[in-house]
């Protein structure tokens, strides 16, 4: 198990019973088996098969099992069987497995720097969008 006091990258999980409304923000990676209403930024995010998203996700992976009605902006998407995705999608390569239901619009982006990087660094030094994300 990772020490999140030493470790760069800590896992921040939500249970099954778990509702979050509000923005999250993590270097690391985020798994969902609650709700979360709300943005969200990360590494990389899996949505578990109890899961459920909806709001605006910036994340360098996502893998979706549960549901998502999102604005998602990530490099790779992963929808697994099972799975449903509404929304718009901005990506650089994704994977539909079969049984994945997908409505969605889907544009593909040019792969650039980490995707998570880039807005977890543009909110860092912008104190002006840091203090509106904080509150």
């Amino acid at each position: 198990m990772k020490n999140p006091e030493t470790e760069s990258s800590a896992v921040i999980g939500f249970g099954v019973r778990a509702h979050l409304a509000s923005e999250l923000h993590a270097e690391g990676d985020i798994e969902v088996y609650g709700t979360i209403e709300g943005d969200i930024r990360c590494q990389s995010l899996l949505v578990g098969s109890s899961g459920h998203i909806s709001g605006s996700v910036i994340a360098d992976t996502v893998e979706i099992k549960g549901h998502s009605a999102s604005e998602i902006t990530t490099g790779h998407i992963l929808l697994r069987d099972g799975s449903e995705a509404s929304g718009n999608i901005g990506y650089t390569t994704i994977t539909v497995d079969a049984g994945a239901t997908l409505n969605a619009t889907l544009t593909r982006i040019e792969p650039t720097a980490t995707t998570a990087d880039a807005a977890i660094d543009a909110t860092i030094d912008d104190p002006g969008a840091q203090a509106a994300t904080d509150g």
